[in-house]
C-alpha cells in the first residue's frame, strides 16, 4: 500500500497520474483541484480511495494552510510520492517579450511559481511528522532550462526556471532527511495547454499522450534514488541541464 499526493488532478497529466495509482484500491490517493466543480468531477469517477482537496494555486498562504490541515489524518503513514503538477501555460508563449502582456507574467508567475512555494510550505510540516523519506516530483518543462534555451518561453519559461530553482533548493535542504526532490520535464504532451503549439514544434519534439506521460513518470518515480535528488530530469530518465 502506498500513499500519493498529486496537485492539479482534474485534467491532462494530473488526471492520468491519479487514475493510474487510484486504480489499485490498496493505495491512498490525495488530489487537489482548484474549485468545487472540479472536485465533483473527480468524485463522480467513483474511487473510494481518493480524497479531494480544493485549493487554487492563486489562493492565499492562509487558505493553503487551512486546506492541508487534515493531511496528517489523511496520510497517517506519510507519503511515498508527491507530484506537484498544477500549472498554467501563457497565452502567447512563443511571442516576443514586448508582445507579452505584463498581466500574463503576473498570472503565470502566481500559479506556476508562487503556487508551488505555497504548496510545499504547506505540506512540509506533514512530511516532517514521519521518518519515511518522500519522493517529490515537480512538473516543470524544457522551456525552463536557461543554459540550453532554444526558444523564448516568456512568462511560462521564466516560471518553470524559477520552479526548478525552488526544487533544487529543497533537494539540498531535505537531502539529509533522505527526501528526493526533482523537477521533471514531462515531454510535449497532448493536453489543452499544448493545443496552440505550432506544427513545427510538434514535429520537432513529438507528442505523447497524457496517459503515456503518466506511465513514464510513475516508472521514473519508482526508480529514483537519493543520488538523483536535485537533478533536472526528463520523463524518460535522462538528465537535462538547468
Amino acid at each position: 500500500m502506498s500513499t500519493y499526493l498529486i496537485t492539479g488532478a482534474n485534467r491532462g497529466i494530473g488526471l492520468a497520474l491519479f487514475k493510474q495509482v487510484a486504480a489499485k484500491s490498496e493505495n491512498t490517493v490525495i488530489v487537489t483541484v482548484r474549485d468545487e466543480t472540479k472536485a465533483e468531477q473527480i468524485k463522480k469517477l467513483g474511487y473510494n480511495n481518493v480524497h479531494v482537496i480544493v485549493i487554487d494555486m492563486v489562493d492565499s498562504p492562509e487558505a493553503f494552510k487551512a486546506a492541508f490541515k487534515n493531511l496528517p489524518e489523511l496520510a497517517p503513514n506519510g507519503f511515498d510520492v508527491v507530484i506537484h503538477n498544477a500549472g498554467v501555460s501563457s497565452k502567447v508563449t512563443l511571442g516576443k517579450l514586448v508582445d507579452h502582456e505584463f498581466s500574463e507574467f503576473q498570472r503565470v508567475w502566481e500559479v506556476n511559481f508562487l503556487g508551488a512555494v505555497k504548496f510545499f510550505r504547506s505540506i512540509i510540516p506533514t512530511l516532517d511528522l514521519h521518518t519515511k523519506p518522500v519522493k517529490a516530483l515537480a512538473i516543470s518543462s524544457l522551456a525552463g532550462t536557461i543554459s540550453q534555451m532554444i526558444f523564448a518561453g516568456n512568462s511560462y519559461g521564466a516560471s518553470k526556471a524559477a520552479l526548478n530553482y525552488l526544487i533544487k533548493e529543497l533537494s539540498l535542504e531535505r537531502k539529509e532527511r533522505g527526501d528526493i526532490f526533482v523537477p521533471i520535464n514531462p515531454g510535449v504532451v497532448e493536453t489543452d495547454m499544448t493545443a496552440d503549439m505550432t506544427a513545427e514544434i510538434k514535429e520537432a519534439y513529438g507528442f505523447i499522450t497524457a496517459e503515456e506521460c503518466a506511465a513514464k513518470l510513475w516508472e521514473l518515480a519508482d526508480k529514483l534514488t537519493l543520488e538523483d535528488s536535485g537533478k533536472f530530469l526528463s520523463y524518460d530518465g535522462s538528465e537535462l541541464a538547468y
